[in-house]
Formats: structure tokens, sequence, C-alpha cells
């Protein structure tokens, strides 16, 4: 998955340079294709995945909570719509 997406990073960054050697440095698209250059660099290079905070603490609530549940259930077999008020991530 991440392979793919690194690959489409390069194939734009090949286009780009084929492009800036068909403009003239002095004009504004070869500014534009440089900036552009510039940011699918920095994509590149940021090959880390991160996770914030908040949604691992969202995702341990909810897993608390699914727990709770399913707790609940085994002991006192009910059926209920508990499910509902257990929070979605967003």
């Amino acid at each position: 998955m991440f392979k793919k997406k690194t690959m489409g990073i390069e194939n734009e960054i090949e286009k780009i340079h084929a492009a800036l050697e068909l403009e003239d440095p002095g004009t504004d698209r070869y500014e534009v294709l440089v900036a552009r250059l510039g940011e699918l660099e920095k994509m590149k290079d940021n090959k880390r995945f991160r996770v914030s905070g908040d949604a691992l603490f969202a995702g341990a609530i909810n897993l608390a909570g699914i727990g709770l549940v399913l707790q609940h259930e085994k002991i006192g077999v009910i059926s209920s719509k508990a499910f509902n008020m257990i929070r979605k991530v967003k």
C-alpha cells in the first residue's frame, strides 16, 4: 500500500523534472514547478506514519467500552442496544 504511494510521488517528481527541462528558468511556470517539486520532495522524505495521541486515546476508550458491554452481557444475559451508546471514531 505505502510502496505504491511512494512510487506515485516518484512518478510525479519525474514528470516535473521533464517539464522543467522544457521551461525557461525565468518564467512563472518554472517557479511554480520548482515549488511543487520542493513539496513533493518533502512528502517523499516524510515516510513515518504518525498517529495522534487523541486518536489512540479515543481508540482505547472505545475498546474499553466494548469490553464493558460484552462483560455486562456475559454476566447478565440480556439483549441490549448498548453498542449504540459507544461513541464512533470520526
